[in-house]
């Protein structure tokens, strides 16, 4: 889930070659569900507005989480091979 827009996400899609469905989260309304939401700065503005902390959910069939990742700070990521080595895994 990512608040960035669809179309950014399918190009990140695309450009990493994902086999996976991403979510748009605009205004963050999902990220406070799994409570990873933060009021923040962002895009490199001043003003600040709703936002996910950097994370990754894998659900199962079943809607249960089997595995996740949650930042720290706003800016940390884990590498794609990690999410796509952990996807295999249990996939």
């Amino acid at each position: 889930m990512s608040t960035d827009s669809k179309n950014h996400l399918q190009q990140y899609q695309e450009d990493n070659n994902l086999r996976f469905p991403q979510i748009s989260d605009r205004g963050a309304r999902v990220a406070r569900e799994f409570d990873v939401d933060v009021f923040d700065k962002g895009a490199g503005k001043e003003i600040k507005f709703k936002q996910a902390i950097p994370s990754k959910f894998l659900i199962d069939k079943s809607s249960i989480i089997i595995w996740n990742y949650i930042a720290k700070t706003k800016t940390e990521r884990p590498d794609i091979k990690i999410i796509i080595k952990e996807i295999e895994k249990r996939v």
